[in-house]
């Protein structure tokens, strides 16, 4: 039963730039000291999902295990643009076991979403002497908003019970992604430095 774990991120890219903006930097005036002398720092990380297993949760099989593992009968993998939020995975390539014996598919077959996010801030210092300055800053972080999912529902529900509905509805979330990254937040500070 040779695979990866649950902690595997098999890629990942993080990438920071500080950039001095030249507006008004070397003038005299106060129109130079508001808006000379800002930083621009950048900071974009992308990364694969971790692995994800699918597990039988009906106990059809009578194993007494919420954690058994399905027979795996087609490719689990969708392309890019058919996941979707309440389908990531082909559901329908895993079929409970019926018989006390373990399923077909592979540990850890699956990847849950991966992570893209761009952060940014902008500082500019404000010198009272050489060695104090007071420090404007305004952080962004998930500048662009992008909608980071973060796990799915690899649990399979016995759909011949009336109260669960078909998968990837809210009554049944197996092939749903359920959890989310944090959206945009910005915050505006102001530090004393001495």
């Amino acid at each position: 039963d040779k695979s990866s774990t649950t902690f595997d991120t098999r890629h990942r890219l993080v990438s920071s730039a500080v950039y001095d903006l030249p507006f008004q930097r070397d003038k005299k005036g106060w129109l130079s000291k508001v808006i000379g002398g800002w930083q621009a720092n950048l900071v974009f990380t992308a990364q694969t999902g971790n692995q994800a297993q699918v597990t039988d949760g009906t106990n059809l099989a009578n194993a007494f295990s919420r954690f058994d593992r399905p027979d795996m009968v087609a490719n689990p993998n969708l392309s890019g643009s058919d996941r979707k939020e309440g389908r990531f995975f082909n559901t329908d390539a895993f079929v409970s076991v019926l018989t006390p014996r373990f399923g077909t598919a592979p540990r850890m077959m699956l990847r849950n979403p991966g992570l893209w996010n761009f952060d940014n801030t902008f500082s500019k210092k404000f010198y009272v002497k050489e060695s104090v300055y007071v420090q404007l800053r305004a952080d962004m972080y998930n500048l662009f908003n992008h909608a980071n999912w973060t796990s799915l529902d690899t649990s399979m529900r016995d759909i011949t019970n009336p109260n669960i509905g078909p998968a990837g509805t809210l009554a049944n979330p197996y092939g749903r992604v359920n959890g989310f990254g944090n959206p945009r937040e910005m915050q505006l500070s102001l530090k004393f430095i001495f």
